[in-house]
């Protein structure tokens, strides 16, 4: 019993490892239609998450998450210099003084990343995003945002 145990633990231990074999976590910058001020990121080999909190001079706060899993073009311009195209979605959620807000985008980062050295990645992109406003209205709407940030791979 105690082998079948230590074998279980140990294909658990290589397949954790093997999955999730590129790994970044960084930190990022920008403004968009649904994000907006600072947040961190994390990679999982082609999945790409942002998380974005911004605290308003005006008495609210704003925080926003977007997940980009499916990259539609990806490119070497140079050997660590990258140009890509990625699809993903996207929430906000907001309140200030009164208003609270809800809304929920499609989303399509086309940008640049250039990795210095193997561990670190700076990276720089433009999302073009459509969605819909569900509180405090139902509207839909459209915007460009971007981010500028860095990416620790381990």
């Amino acid at each position: 019993m105690k082998k079948l145990l230590c074998v279980a633990v140990l294909v658990a231990v290589i397949g954790a490892g093997t999955a999730f074999a590129q790994f970044g976590i960084g930190v990022h910058g920008g403004g968009g239609t649904l994000g907006g001020g600072g947040g961190i990121n994390l990679a999982f080999s082609d999945i790409y998450i942002y998380v974005d909190a911004l605290g308003a001079w005006d008495g609210g706060m704003h925080v926003s998450g977007a997940v980009d899993f499916l990259s539609l073009y990806k490119t070497n311009l140079a050997s660590n210099f990258d140009f890509y195209v990625r699809v993903g979605v996207g929430a906000g959620l907001w309140g200030f003084n009164d208003t609270f807000g809800l809304a929920a985008a499609a989303r399509v980062p086309v940008g640049v990343s250039w990795k210095p050295i193997p561990l670190i990645e700076l990276f720089l992109q433009a999302v073009p995003q459509i969605g819909l406003k569900i509180l405090p209205s139902i509207d839909l709407f459209w915007g460009v945002g971007g981010n500028l940030g860095v990416r620790f791979w381990f």
